[in-house]
């Protein structure tokens, strides 16, 4: 992940043994805009849709996400709700 590349060995391993896999069916929402993050997401197999729902219109907001994507770092960083 782009986001660990500045990091040493030492720091990627404490984060590599802090990570969870979890799985998810697909069309399930895993975010949702204005929420409070509490987790970060490194896509390891299938695909990521970004999408904004407004009176069930789907509207696509960014290109499918694949493995070794990672979505979920700002509202993280930030201590900030979620923006997408």
């Amino acid at each position: 992940v782009p986001l660990f590349k500045g990091l040493d060995i030492e720091k990627k391993h404490i984060i590599s043994s802090a990570l969870q896999r979890v799985d998810y069916s697909k069309g399930e929402v895993l975010i949702r805009q204005g929420e409070i993050g509490h987790e970060f997401f490194i896509i390891e197999e299938g695909t990521v849709e970004c999408v904004e729902d407004t009176d069930g219109v789907h509207t696509v907001l960014c290109p499918e996400l694949k493995p070794g994507a990672f979505f979920g770092e700002l509202a993280l960083l930030r201590n900030a709700p979620r923006s997408a």
